[in-house]
């Protein structure tokens, strides 16, 4: 199980596609890989959907969740809460600000390489699921 936590603050409102986007692409290489995961907004709430997200002024309450990638643009204060891995969204992020935050933060582009480091770090294995005969070559 992976838990990516997305950064709802306000700074984020006008990146809502390239959030929506790069929270979708991670969701799907997870899927890909047979790792659930599940999505949560600043407050904590676990999203049922990425249609759910709405933006608030809110700070993380997250101090620590095992297997957790934070997706921001680098603007939203976290102070010492850490995280698996960091994706940053927009041409102004900065991993400035959360170099003591992770031990991987990459940019929306290279978010692939964010799971597949923790995955690899963590151990994470893949759902299991019952192979029928027929699968057999």
């Amino acid at each position: 199980m992976i838990n990516i936590i997305l950064d709802t603050s306000g700074s984020m409102s006008e990146k809502k596609s390239a959030l929506f986007y790069t929270a979708n692409t991670v969701g799907q290489y997870c899927d890909i890989l047979g790792i659930d995961i599940k999505f949560y907004n600043l407050k904590g709430e676990c999203l049922a959907s990425l249609l759910d997200i709405k933006f608030f002024n809110d700070e993380c309450v997250f101090k620590h969740m095992e297997n957790s990638v934070f997706i921001s643009d680098g603007f939203q204060k976290i102070n010492d809460t850490q995280f698996d891995g960091i994706i940053l969204i927009g041409m102004d992020s900065s991993s400035e600000k959360y170099k003591n935050n992770s031990t991987i933060i990459e940019k929306a582009e290279n978010a692939i390489k964010v799971i597949d480091y923790i995955v690899s770090l963590k151990c994470i294995s893949k759902n299991s699921t019952q192979r029928d005969e027929e699968d057999e070559w």
